[in-house]
């Protein structure tokens, strides 16, 4: 059963790869070489995630994206949140509808015990701790595909 979606997922490991870069700014398609996640679906991730104000972005020459604070102090949950709005409210196990505390489904009182325990969790969970689990050898995290953006020569007027 997975908990969280895989835009999230996708959203967490992008995130992870820009901690120990935080004095660079990241083009996209560098995290998405680096991550595996595709280009264009990456970009989506990345405007919300700026929108959030999870990260900075630059357009332009130089530009690119960058977290706004120190990875150890980016909660799971707060990535969770902005990517999936709807994860603040307890869902059924079972997908039904009616399913409160006043009205709940055989699995209730457990499932809500464990939404808890999952919610306590991504909340001391930080991008810190997720970058360094993907960056071990046989994580997802390829620095080594992904080169360093070479210096533009400023552009001259032709002449005419």
């Amino acid at each position: 059963m997975q908990i969280l979606s895989q835009t999230t997922g996708y959203a967490v490991l992008a995130l992870s790869y820009l901690h120990g870069h935080e004095d660079e700014w990241v083009l996209a398609k560098d995290i998405a070489v680096a991550t595996g996640v595709p280009g264009p679906y990456l970009s989506r991730i990345l405007h919300q995630l700026g929108k959030s104000g999870l990260i900075l972005t630059k357009r332009g020459y130089k530009g690119g994206v960058r977290l706004s604070r120190p990875a150890e102090d980016i909660t799971l949950l707060e990535v969770a949140e902005t990517i999936e709005p709807n994860v603040r409210e307890p869902r059924c196990v079972l997908g039904l509808g009616e399913c409160t505390d006043d009205r709940g489904c055989p699995a209730h009182e457990v499932w809500v015990k464990e939404q808890a325990s999952i919610r306590n969790l991504l909340k001391t969970m930080t991008l810190a701790e997720v970058a360094k689990f993907e960056r071990r050898e046989d994580g997802r995290l390829k620095d080594a595909l992904v080169k360093p953006r070479p210096e533009r020569r400023p552009r001259t007027k032709k002449a005419k």
